[in-house]
């Protein structure tokens, strides 16, 4: 099993055989790549995966391949190593990374004097030039400077106060001759008050007036810390892209350092802090107004690339799962906004919107090249001059969207994409995904999830929704622990009436049947039956052994999403719908209605929100104080669009009059009727409809989509391989397909087939599977051919 996005190395070392000849296979057993000789005549692949699974190593000998008669027995040592991260391409090769070049490399350990003011500094690049002291902020913003290089390649920065120690030197200028900053690249000769320092690595001069230096211009993210970064820059090595600084070529397109975006716009500051054109010119809302806010503030992603050819991935950054916040504003407290390109060395990690404006998130890595987006891919908040693209080699796993409309687009690894509130657009890519247009509860959605697989576990069925969220508030509040429900699933009286008194082996068995579909291998029955004779565990613990094992939390991640805050929300959707049509005779407005799926979602019972509507302040302007004779009336004629009769009108009343049934009981039995469920359907699909809802786009791959509330597309081109799961179709949601081999709706309709609860659908190659739904569920409408 390989890992999309790791690098392996697989080496085939003979022993006393002859020619080793190596082979990598997929799934399917057509080959990548093969090797003969990489050391002598010893064979090794290196590869690099876009897409996890499983993947096949041939051993084979170069004299099978060659046709060579005779064979080559002998003995051969087989060994696979997991290098990690891939390290980026490194310069050369006619790209854009050959721009930025320099042909210079500064020493890993640098010591750094800053030179104090009121001195005469010499070099040989301007006349002799005052200079002014570094305050404390300005050599801290400045060692924040460095230090956003030590993130990313393995150098490291210290502080000198005696400048025959230093490698570099850092002066502020008073001298309005050096502009905003420069800096003399290695083995430069320069001299304080008449002494000199001969051969430095390096020294940046910084002119104490220029723009941007302010104590807002220094901050991450403000013009002068751009100079910062642009100068330190130079020092490790980076060139100018329009220029042949060093051995450096002219980035493709560019002829000039100003407003010369060149080739594909990559000669920008998003994409390099060696540019002169700084920040994000082509962003959508243009480039930043100010100089406090709005510019790169780290080194991108093409700097990054160069900086580990020459000093090597710092692979100690961002080990952990990180969360990677989007700014929501310019300048919010105690920030700018800034654009930076992420270096995440390793563990799970989340690009996250956390506010209500519209965000585009794309979680692809930047590939380098003279394309478009060639050097990274901008995530950001809409309007706000700050966001990430992601730099060469790093993988972010996962996207949660906010409130607004987002664009959420993943990358070749498996991802979960979360559009949160709002009408979404997600993009899976490759990879195993999981896309789902609304938001994760952090504290309902895992604990229901477990409640969910104890069910089908154990009982081998869905929840029902009192027991589902019986035992998931249990849970949430401590009442219980989950080996404890695990325990009283096993013991309750449906699993009893289903299975009976059953010996560890038909206990184990049902196991495997419910949880993994098949019958238990010989070894694996023997070790769970023998730990259960011996006591060594209960059956509530292997129950969790099952339900909480990574391969069914995987297998049944469509189905717990019904049962997530979000499920329960959009399956509200048709109940709060009827109960505006019977008590107030419209359609809901959409905030409303927002607002009663999820009061219900949240555990608001049914009969109160009936209440709610009976008893608001619409009503009793709309029809005043009525009968009870009065109130049966109304509910005719806005559930079925008639009078009473005398009976029907006197059954109802007199329930009122004697207390045997409350208004709210009375319009449910109307709204839930199966004639005005029939009857209003029409109209409630055309409503959802006209509210809009997400758009997910699964892409290669096996992956799980779930629209929740609103009408949904689910898009898919028959060209991508995968299954593709649907955990939420409705009547009001569209399958949009590409590539369909049918020549109507209507065939695809008739193609449909029924596997268990589910619907599946089999096009040109692609299967999707409806959860959950049977063939009448579908509808010509529900279809749509690009």
């Amino acid at each position: 099993q390989l890992t999309a996005g790791t690098q392996y190395t697989f080496t085939m070392t003979a022993g006393t055989m002859l020619d080793p000849y190596l082979w990598l296979l997929n799934s399917s057993g057509t080959a990548i790549v093969t090797n003969d000789d990489a050391s002598g005549l010893n064979s090794a692949i290196t590869y690099t995966p876009t897409a996890s699974g499983t993947y096949y190593i041939a051993a084979d000998s170069y004299y099978h391949q060659a046709g060579i008669p005779g064979d080559d027995p002998g003995t051969y040592t087989l060994t696979m190593t997991d290098g990690g991260t891939p390290p980026p391409p490194p310069p050369g090769g006619g790209g854009p990374l050959d721009s930025i070049t320099w042909g210079y490399t500064a020493p890993s350990v640098i010591n750094v004097y800053f030179v104090p003011g009121g001195v005469s500094f010499d070099d040989p690049y301007d006349s002799p030039q005052g200079t002014s002291s570094w305050s404390t902020y300005e050599q801290q913003q400045a060692m924040l400077a460095f230090e956003t290089f030590e993130n990313v390649a393995n150098v490291t920065f210290n502080v000198v106060t005696d400048p025959n120690q230093a490698d570099f030197f850092m002066v502020e200028s008073t001298d309005p001759d050096s502009s905003l900053g420069y800096w003399g690249v290695g083995g430069v000769d320069v001299s304080i008050d008449g002494t000199n320092y001969t051969q430095l690595d390096g020294h940046g001069v910084f002119y104490n007036g220029g723009q941007g230096w302010t104590t807002s211009g220094l901050q991450q993210g403000g013009y002068g810390f751009i100079t910062l970064i642009h100068e330190i820059g130079h020092g490790m090595g980076l060139a100018h892209p329009h220029d042949t600084g060093g051995t450096s070529s002219v980035m493709s397109g560019v002829t000039s350092a100003f407003g010369d975006l060149g080739d594909f716009n990559l000669n920008q500051g998003i994409f390099t802090t060696m540019s002169y054109n700084d920040g994000w010119q082509t962003a959508p809302h243009g480039a930043s107004p100010s100089n406090n806010y709005g510019w790169q503030g780290t080194p991108m992603a093409f700097d990054i690339a160069v900086l580990q050819a020459l000093y090597g991935a710092n692979m100690s950054t961002n080990t952990g799962n990180n969360t990677y916040t989007l700014f929501t504003a310019n300048q919010p407290a105690g920030q700018n906004a800034f654009y930076s390109a992420i270096w995440d060395a390793d563990g799970i990690d989340t690009i996250v919107n956390p506010g209500d404006q519209a965000a585009i998130i794309d979680l692809r890595e930047a590939p380098l090249t003279y394309a478009a987006n060639g050097g990274g891919y901008v995530s950001h908040v809409s309007g706000i001059h700050g966001g990430f693209t992601i730099a060469a080699g790093v993988v972010i796993e996962n996207a949660t969207g906010g409130g607004g409309t987002d664009t959420i687009i993943g990358n070749a690894v498996s991802n979960v994409l979360e559009g949160g509130g709002g009408n979404d657009s997600l993009n899976g890519g490759a990879g195993a995904d999981i896309l789902n247009g609304e938001s994760i509860d952090a504290g309902f959605d895992p604990v229901a999830g477990q409640v969910f697989r104890l069910y089908q576990a154990t009982l081998d069925r869905n929840p029902d929704t009192a027991g589902h969220q019986g035992w998931t508030a249990q849970l949430m509040n401590g009442t219980v622990s989950l080996q404890q429900a695990a325990a009283n699933f096993v013991n309750s009286p449906e699993f009893q009436n289903t299975y009976g008194a059953t010996t560890n082996t038909q206990f184990v068995t049902l196991l495997y049947n419910n949880v993994l579909n098949r019958n238990p291998d010989p070894a694996g029955l023997n070790s769970w039956v023998s730990q259960l004779d011996s006591g060594a565990l209960t059956r509530a613990q292997v129950v969790l052994g099952f339900s909480e094992s990574a391969e069914f939390v995987g297998n049944s991640a469509a189905g717990a999403l019904n049962f997530s805050r979000a499920g329960y929300q959009a399956d509200w959707s048709d109940d709060v719908f009827r109960i505006y049509q019977a008590t107030l005779g419209r359609n809901p407005d959409a905030g409303g209605f927002e607002n009663w799926t999820e009061n219900l979602a949240n555990g608001g019972t049914y009969l109160d929100a009936i209440t709610g509507f009976v008893n608001s302040v619409e009503f009793q302007n709309t029809y005043g104080s009525t009968t009870n004779s009065d109130f049966v009336t109304l509910l005719y004629q806005n559930v079925l669009g008639r009078a009473p009769n005398p009976a029907e009108l006197a059954g109802w009343s007199n329930q009122l009059d004697s207390g045997a049934l409350t208004r709210a009981e009375v319009v449910r039995g109307f709204a839930q009727s199966a004639e005005f469920q029939l009857a209003s359907a029409p109209a409630l699909e055309a409503w959802m409809r006209a509210q809009g809802g997400d758009r997910l786009a699964g892409g290669s791959g096996d992956n799980i989509l779930f629209g929740g509330i609103g009408a949904d597309t689910f898009v898919f081109d028959t060209a991508d391989s995968g299954t593709q799961t649907i955990a939420d179709m409705e009547a009001w949601d569209t399958v949009e397909i590409a590539g369909s081999s049918f020549a109507n709706v209507n065939a695809l309709i008739a193609s449909l087939t029924q596997d268990g609860g589910d619907v599946v659908l089999n096009d040109n190659g692609t299967t999707i599977r409806f959860e959950d739904t049977t063939i009448s569920d579908f509808d010509t409408d529900m279809f749509v051919f690009v």
